[in-house]
């Protein structure tokens, strides 16, 4: 599976507007070789329209909470998928369940190991955040906000169940080529490494980000981020933290602690670049959770240190990117 997508972020109205090109094979990653079943659609996430409002599966389930965090119904999120191409023909898709998975038919069948190749334009509202995602101010944590394929099952059928609570981000590992384009003063953090930054207009900044072997792709935008860099056991880190706590060398000696023993217990870091988030406080709802090469935190001014609940959170959330973010188990 290869993603090539182009973004804009518009912090004032909340909304991304995205093209996605697709490009995937009908080899299902469960069973390299084995014999697989022509498709006839193709299934994929529409993970934000689980905070379009009450009624979603999402919000009856766990009334409108999620661990620290709760639903702000007056800023709500959702997603829109507003045309699918195949070439020149269109493409006939269609939400089902509640608005969190969509379908979008084939014109013909895809056999097996035979490859494709669509266009995809959507638009993206972030809510306020909840749930891992969204924005609190000119913070944004910018997660589950594309149609995601879904991943196929050796048996040829999608494992692409609607929006739970508790359900796992889980997909195909791909290949990610991100265009983004956003005012020219937010500072951003990807799970990826940053190709090329350019200056685009008069106060517009467009970065190119590449990613591969992972299974998603998120980012965080905010103007007031302090960003460092520093290579921890031999891996490149990224920290993106809040001004005036001084909280980016205890984060620092954590990672590095966490990657020493990870890769001398497992197997090396296998990205170019890993990427810790320490959010702000407004945005708790956004602390602690991983993704592939990049993790977020909370580390408030408050916490002494001798305590060590930040350290803990930092390694727990690391160690996400070994299971499931790599081993996906």
């Amino acid at each position: 599976v290869h993603y090539n997508m182009r973004a804009r972020l518009w912090p004032e109205r909340r909304l991304i507007q995205g093209w996605l090109q697709l490009r995937m094979r009908n080899s299902p990653a469960a069973s390299p070789g084995a014999a697989t079943a022509p498709l006839k659609e193709l299934r994929f996430h529409l993970y934000l329209n689980a905070f379009s409002g009450p009624e979603t599966l999402f919000m009856r389930q766990g009334r409108g909470r999620m661990r620290i965090s709760r639903f702000d119904a007056t800023q709500p999120g959702w997603i829109k998928v507003l045309s699918v191409y195949h070439g020149q023909s269109a493409l006939k898709f269609r939400q089902v369940d509640d608005g969190t998975v969509l379908a979008v038919d084939l014109n013909e069948p895809l056999g097996p190991e035979q490859e494709l190749s669509l266009m995809m334009e959507f638009e993206s509202r972030l809510p306020r955040v909840f749930a891992r995602t969204g924005h609190a101010g000119d913070f944004f944590m910018v997660a589950q906000w594309y149609p995601k394929l879904a991943a196929l099952t050796r048996e040829g059928s999608w494992k692409c169940r609607p929006y739970h609570p508790y359900e796992e981000y889980f997909g195909p590992f791909a290949s990610y080529q991100v265009e983004l384009t956003l005012p020219w003063n937010y500072k951003v953090a990807a799970t990826a490494t940053t190709q090329e930054i350019g200056r685009y207009g008069e106060d517009l900044a467009r970065m190119s980000f590449r990613a591969d072997g992972v299974h998603d792709f998120a980012f965080s935008a905010w103007p007031a981020a302090v960003q460092t860099e520093a290579t921890l056991s031999g891996v490149r880190v990224l920290i993106n933290s809040v001004p005036g706590r001084g909280a980016a060398p205890r984060l620092s000696r954590a990672t590095e602690q966490g990657l020493d023993r990870l890769q001398r217990w497992f197997f090396p870091y296998p990205y170019k670049q890993l990427t810790l988030v320490d959010v702000p406080t407004r945005a708790l709802g956004a602390a602690g959770m991983e993704y592939p090469a990049l993790f977020t935190t909370w580390s408030p001014r408050w916490v002494p240190g001798w305590h060590h609940g930040v350290d803990i959170l930092v390694l727990h959330e690391l160690t996400h990117q070994y299971f499931q973010g790599m081993v996906a188990s």
